[in-house]
């Protein structure tokens, strides 16, 4: 008898992926297939002012825990799932965090338009994969399905999961990711596509502080300097940083990049770090 992964990969795969169903049904694998009831906390909110009432946020998060015989039978099958929707011609980026700790490892998920809001995921799991998604139904592409799976073993050899689905506005990604690569086509032989990820990553003070430490180690600072002038861009545009409770934040962002602009004085790249606080100059009507 076929699994019921087997099934949505073998019957239906185009049809499956396109409308993301083979992450969309995982919990439901974990409940049928799997025998697994999993913990949940959902979320979901819609625009009844738009025709249709298109989706405008959603949050679900799942936890569950696998024996170590679960863990080592079903959860290849778990990140199938994964590797199949990092195929799907919607999806723009894929992240994975295998025992980093702290700062480095976290990544932050957006909920809705508010940047303030949102599920940070590698904080309590040492392992991750994040998949994120265009919206298939939205012609604007202006919103995204996050999709990621966490784990972590425990002493006993057990291991703990959580399942997070998000669904929001990516902050002028379309539009800044664009520009982006024209500019360093100009600009640099070093077309680096990790950088995608980082300018799609809703977390803008993390990937300034990888950022920051691209310029400072040497590797490609035209790369680095304008890949931080449109973070700032998008922050600008986002309202990240609008907050009265951001006005600290927003500071030492600037000192940053100042410190940063004085290190590159002299050369072509002290102009990206001039564009860089222009923009965080507008925010706060500064």
């Amino acid at each position: 008898m076929k699994t019921f992964l087997t099934t949505l990969l073998f019957l239906c795969p185009a049809v499956a992926l396109t409308q993301n169903q083979l992450l969309e049904e995982l919990p439901t694998m974990l409940q049928k297939e799997l025998k697994i009831t999993p913990q949940k906390s959902l979320s979901h909110e819609r625009d009844l002012a738009s025709p249709g009432h298109p989706l405008k946020l959603r949050c679900d998060i799942y936890t569950f825990l696998l024996t170590r015989k679960e863990y080592e039978r079903d959860f290849p099958r778990l990140q199938d799932c994964f590797d199949a929707a990092g195929r799907d011609a919607n999806c723009y980026s894929v992240n994975t965090n295998n025992g980093l700790s702290g700062d480095q490892g976290k990544r932050s998920l957006m909920v809705g338009d508010d940047p303030n809001r949102y599920v940070t995921i590698g904080e309590s799991y040492a392992n991750y994969v994040n998949v994120n998604l265009l919206d298939p139904a939205d012609s604007t592409r202006t919103h995204r399905y996050a999709y990621a799976l966490e784990w972590e073993e425990r002493t006993d050899g057990s291991v703990t999961c959580r399942y997070v689905v998000t669904y929001a506005r990516i902050p002028s990604a379309q539009t800044t990711i664009h520009q982006y690569r024209a500019t360093i086509g100009k600009l640099t032989d070093d077309w680096d596509f990790s950088m995608d990820d980082m300018l799609l990553d809703d977390d803008i003070p993390l990937v300034f502080s990888r950022l920051k430490q691209r310029f400072q180690s040497g590797h490609d600072r035209t790369l680095a300097a304008v890949s931080i002038y449109f973070l700032c861009q998008r922050a600008r545009r986002s309202g990240f940083y609008s907050g009265a409770d951001k006005k600290e934040e927003l500071d030492q962002l600037r000192q940053e990049v100042r410190a940063l602009q004085k290190k590159a004085a002299g050369t072509a790249t002290a102009h990206y770090f001039n564009l860089a606080l222009e923009e965080l100059e507008k925010i706060g009507g500064k």
